[in-house]
């Protein structure tokens, strides 16, 4: 169903940016409340810190005023002041270092609790970065599927790599009733694919030959898609024996290659071959059947499994405003269009068409987005200022102040809308998709 502007005007993804924005937020407050975390007790500990150094240095001229003191009194030629003075001293010089010892655990045991604080704010920022990214494909995002055979099912992963530097893995929850719940055979997919592979021939002189071999009763042991570069493993049994691995490379123009699999699935020494029109034809069918049987698997991501923003993991970024700023920013410009598209002062309005002259309407206040961020203090809401949440509604001059709206919604249930992935497509593509791990 296609989406319009408020104008009636195309909107450019068919996703409900509304709800994507509503979390969104919901996402940045989250990383910014780690951040206002972080800054108070980074503040406190420094506080504290800078007030035991005080306490420490005055303990310090406590112990050397008393030995100057008592150095006289030591010099006397009255032993019994001279034994007297050097215990004063001596015993001056043990409390000042038995305090200090206290001051050094006082202050390691903030730092610890400090650490604890930093810690857990970090992974409520990396939690609400998963709730987002699980539920939403954000526009620009780009994708990946990797699924590996087990003797009787298939385990898996999913990349996304979103606009703002966000590199992460999710698991990936496949219902038993799924197709790909099990281990399948090549024919399950397409029927009669065939391919000319190298093959010794000849009982005195031994010479390779490319010999037409079927496809249909490999097993898909492991296939990786991506935008641009896919692999598919076929081999023998689920999760073992001799086969071969295909590549296909969508950059410039399809390209397909062949490599031998021994029987321990590792790839033989033989060079790569580079398949030609025919062969290669038939692997590009069995690769857009792959891609279609698997589009909606991207749309079953589960729990985030790692996450780095900008190449370092985001548990151990020192700033999660920094991810909140890339997030706004990233956000900012379809918003602003959003709300100069859609006539009803102070509102955000999207609709979509169901067919048969009817729409359906999604928006929301900007007002009740702005309220999301009063938990912030004021410099941390500042970060959603692209946004244009605080710009006064449009009015003609003259004309009476809008009433509040109801809190009537249009929009239809919140659930999520897997995006047509460009693995389905053979046509041009962006940039490299996130590779998963082994």
């Amino acid at each position: 169903m296609s989406r319009v502007y408020g104008d009636s005007t195309p909107f450019p993804y068919d996703i409900d940016y509304i709800e994507l924005l509503r979390q969104a937020l919901d996402c940045a407050v989250q990383l910014l409340s780690a951040q206002q975390s972080i800054n108070v007790a980074a503040e406190r500990f420094g506080n504290i810190e800078l007030g035991q150094r005080n306490s420490r240095s005055q303990l310090g001229n406590v112990g050397d005023a008393v030995a100057v003191a008592m150095a006289h009194f030591q010099a006397s030629t009255d032993e019994r002041v001279a034994r007297v003075a050097t215990m004063i001293a001596e015993r001056a010089a043990r409390s000042v270092e038995e305090a200090q010892r206290g001051f050094d655990d006082e202050i390691n045991s903030l730092a610890a609790q400090t650490r604890t604080i930093v810690d857990r704010a970090r992974e409520a920022a990396f939690r609400g970065v998963e709730q987002l990214l699980r539920v939403h494909d954000i526009p620009g995002n780009m994708q990946s599927l990797k699924l590996t055979a087990l003797p009787e099912s298939y385990s898996g992963k999913v990349g996304v790599r979103t606009p703002f530097g966000i590199d992460a893995v999710f698991s990936l929850s496949i219902p038993a009733e799924h197709a790909w719940s099990r281990p399948r055979r090549v024919m399950e997919l397409t029927q009669g694919a065939e391919i000319h592979v190298p093959r010794e021939s000849g009982w005195l002189s031994k010479k390779t030959e490319l010999t037409a071999t079927k496809l249909d009763r490999l097993f898909i042991t492991e296939a990786s898609l991506g935008d641009m570069q896919s692999l598919v493993k076929l081999r023998k049994a689920p999760d073992s024996g001799s086969g071969y691995q295909l590549s296909v490379n969508l950059e410039r123009e399809p390209r397909t290659v062949l490599q031998l699999l021994k029987e321990d699935g590792t790839l033989g020494s033989e060079p790569a071959l580079a398949l030609g029109n025919e062969d290669g034809a038939a692997v590009l069918g069995l690769w857009r059947r792959l891609a279609d049987s698997m589009q909606d698997l991207f749309a079953r991501r589960q729990a985030m499994l790692s996450a780095e923003f900008d190449e370092r993991p985001l548990r151990d970024v020192e700033s999660p405003r920094q991810v909140a700023e890339r997030i706004v920013q990233d956000l900012a410009p379809l918003t602003v269009e959003i709300s100069r598209r859609s006539g009803a002062p102070g509102e955000l309005v999207l609709r979509r068409d169901l067919g048969e002259g009817r729409r359906e309407e999604t928006y929301a206040t900007k007002a009740d987005l702005r309220e999301k961020t009063l938990v912030l203090p004021p410099d941390l809401r500042a970060v959603f200022d692209p946004l244009g949440l605080n710009d006064a509604p449009r009015m003609s001059f003259g004309a009476p102040a809008p009433e509040p709206l109801r809190a009537v919604s249009f929009a239809p249930e919140v659930r999520r809308e897997p995006s047509a992935h460009p693995v389905a497509q053979s046509s041009a593509l962006p940039s490299a998709a996130p590779s998963l791990p082994e």
